[in-house]
């Protein structure tokens, strides 16, 4: 995941997801606010098919980071329902974030 600052606690942000089926890679872009220098709500969206249900539709980004910021943890929503739980650590040393579709 890549982050732009753009405003006090706005970011625009990058991200590329693999799929754990085949490998398969997703890219998708979105904004994020970052308040209390821990809590993260963001939205993002894939390029592609965005029909709903869709991995490439509208996600909402419910994630929260240690105070070092150096690992955090969270949820991606499509729709209504919960379909990607996450663990990013920055020290690089747990693989990326890989999801399911």
């Amino acid at each position: 995941m890549r982050l732009e600052r753009d405003g006090e606690g706005e970011y625009n942000t990058q991200a590329t997801l693999a799929s754990v089926k085949d490998g398969a890679r997703l890219a998708r872009s979105g904004r994020a606010l970052v308040f209390g220098g821990y809590a993260w709500r963001g939205r993002s969206k894939g390029t592609g098919n965005s029909a709903p249900g869709s991995i490439s539709s509208e996600a909402k980004e419910v994630m929260s980071f240690a105070a070092n910021q150096s690992a955090g943890v969270g949820c991606w929503f499509w729709g209504s329902i919960r379909s990607s739980d996450l663990t990013f650590d920055s020290s690089g040393l747990l693989p990326p974030p890989r999801c399911s579709w």
